[in-house]
């Protein structure tokens, strides 16, 4: 009978259609990069190049100029006056990162961040030294984990909660920076820390 047999066609498409939505549903969602190379990946980590140390307000910041390549300049706000010498600081290379929500600091605007290993000395105090990129490095180079490639496009703007992690994951060892055991690098070599920081410091 004509109606019966459009009905049961009728059954048989909602049928097919429920089950084609059954198994959209199960589909597993697309991959969030919340740990390892994936999560280091989006921290955009470069070569810069300090081109001013200028004193302000306050017994530990120096307000920075950095060269990023691309002809362009970032200022940064670093606490490295207690550690580093003004003169040691002014037109060395330095690693930064460069995708972090801008900041003010002691009422100077940040840009970026210089990245360096801290440790505690006996006694008191702390031992600060900056990451050394490898020589032969220029400016704009990006830095990635050994083993992998730069990352071809960066967050506009990393947020606190993944670069909190990716600091987790920091630190020094036997010489070198490292991200969970991997050594940062870029195309010319590692990016390693003076001989007195040692294993186990952390990097941020």
């Amino acid at each position: 009978m004509p109606a019966i047999d459009d009905a049961i066609s009728k059954l048989d498409a909602l049928i097919a259609k429920l089950e084609t939505s059954s198994t959209a549903d199960l589909k597993s969602p697309e991959p969030v990069p919340d740990s390892g190379p994936g999560l280091f990946a989006r921290a955009q980590l470069q070569v810069a190049r300090v081109l001013t140390v200028d004193e302000i307000a306050s017994d530990k910041l120096y307000k920075t100029t950095i060269d990023i390549g691309g002809d362009q300049t970032r200022q940064v706000v670093a606490g490295l006056k207690r550690h580093v010498a003004k003169e040691a600081l002014l037109g060395s290379l330095v690693v930064a990162i460069l995708n972090l929500k801008p900041a003010k600091l002691a009422g100077e605007a940040s840009e970026a961040m210089l990245l360096a290993a801290d440790s505690p000395l006996e006694g008191g105090g702390e031992l600060v030294k900056i990451l050394i990129p490898p020589e032969g490095s220029a400016v704009g180079d990006p830095v990635f984990l050994e083993g992998s490639s730069p990352a071809a496009e960066y967050p506009k703007v990393l947020k606190s909660g993944p670069w909190k992690d990716i600091v987790a994951g920091l630190s020094v060892r036997s010489g070198r920076a490292t991200f969970e055991g991997q050594p940062l690098v870029t195309a010319k070599g590692s990016v390693t820390l003076p001989a007195e920081m040692p294993d186990g410091a952390g990097i941020h």
